[in-house]
């Protein structure tokens, strides 16, 4: 009697194993949410680049042929063809708009042939 109420109950007693499937809806949805954000943040910082590069260009100024031309620098007897010092006098502002007004100017002294 004992194994019939065992056999009873083994038969009686069914395990179904129920393998849940994700929900389609939530994983497209938070991919979207996802590379929403990600392309706000790339626009966002394109346009900051882009505000920063123009203001920055704006700030420039532009040197014109016609400034480069007023520059002394070229005529003076203090100024040298190499790179590491340009001018003995004043080397920061060698070839720049500042040494349009440089006081130290000596033109070269050619010599009479």
């Amino acid at each position: 009697m004992f194994r019939d109420d065992i056999a009873y109950l083994t038969t009686s007693v069914e395990v179904k194993f129920v393998r849940s499937e994700p929900d389609r809806k939530t994983a497209p949805d938070a991919t979207i949410a996802l590379l929403t954000v990600y392309l706000v943040l790339v626009l966002a910082t394109i346009a900051m680049f882009l505000l920063l590069t123009t203001s920055a260009w704006k700030q420039k100024k532009v040197i014109t042929t016609q400034s480069l031309d007023q520059i002394p620098c070229r005529n003076c007897q203090f100024f040298k063809e190499n790179q590491y010092l340009r001018c003995a006098v004043h080397p920061a502002i060698a070839l720049t708009q500042q040494a349009i007004d440089c006081q130290d100017y000596e033109p070269f002294n050619k010599p009479d042939t």
